[in-house]
């Protein structure tokens, strides 16, 4: 067996070198008791700075997107707050109007209903003022058989002197007549007086030339009840001109 070679081994000595334009020079050993600087680098420093610099830059976008981001959030609740603020509005106007519409419409129908009850309440009123009015002068006419000599009087009034005029009168009331046209002061003509059978006391007729008209109390009831029909009839058509010219409202 080889014999094994023996190898002494001397400890390595700190020797630091220091690079300058003139090239690398080692520097002095330590002294003892004080602990060796570690030469600056300008090159390592530079890039610290350099990287300092690329955080603080990183840090100043970052706040400015943080502000940025907190802006557009802001901007957003308002935007999505007006918005549905806008559609709370229009939604209540839309069922104020629709709201609206209805009670117009309601309140139309109403106005319509009440007029057509008027409208029929007014002709039964009419009938019925006109059918008590009509008893209340036949019971004048068979208390007073002349109660229409005030009418006669008017009408032989605005008739020529002459004009031939027949007057008939119910038989029962002839001398009546007869009597009262003798004391009617300053009559412009006499009508010739005929007893007629079909006429009833309260009844009597003015015939002439041009024609006859009937002054009983029924003719002239009759003639009230048709002016009276014919004035809530355009009434009532002036009225629904009116309704249709307004038309609905939206």
């Amino acid at each position: 067996m080889p014999a094994t070679p023996n190898y002494k081994i001397e400890p390595l000595q700190y020797a630091p070198w220091q690079t300058t334009e003139e090239g690398a020079i080692p520097l002095p050993p330590p002294q003892e008791g004080l602990v060796a600087e570690r030469p600056r680098d300008p090159v390592n420093e530079l890039s610290v700075e350099r990287i300092n610099e690329r955080i603080r830059e990183l840090e100043r976008q970052l706040a400015e997107r943080e502000e940025l981001a907190a802006r557009q959030i802001a901007e957003a609740k308002t935007t999505a707050l007006r918005q549905a603020q806008e559609a709370q509005q229009s939604e209540t106007h839309a069922l104020q109007t629709r709201i609206a519409n209805q009670v117009t419409g309601a309140v139309q129908r109403f106005e319509a209903q009440c007029e057509s009850y008027f409208a029929q309440v007014e002709h039964e009123v009419v009938r019925l003022a006109l059918s008590i009015a009509s008893r209340v002068l036949h019971r004048e006419s068979q208390i007073d058989p002349l109660l229409l000599s005030g009418a006669v009087r008017v009408a032989l009034g605005q008739l020529s002197e002459s004009t031939d005029v027949t007057l008939r009168v119910p038989a029962a009331d002839l001398s009546l007549w007869t009597e009262m046209l003798r004391h009617i002061p300053n009559l412009p003509l006499h009508p010739q007086l005929v007893a007629d059978g079909s006429l009833e006391t309260g009844e009597c007729e003015i015939e002439t030339k041009m024609g006859s008209i009937d002054l009983g109390v029924k003719a002239q009831l009759g003639e009230i009840e048709r002016g009276f029909f014919d004035l809530l009839d355009r009434r009532q058509q002036l009225t629904g001109k009116k309704r249709a010219g307004a038309g609905p409202e939206a």
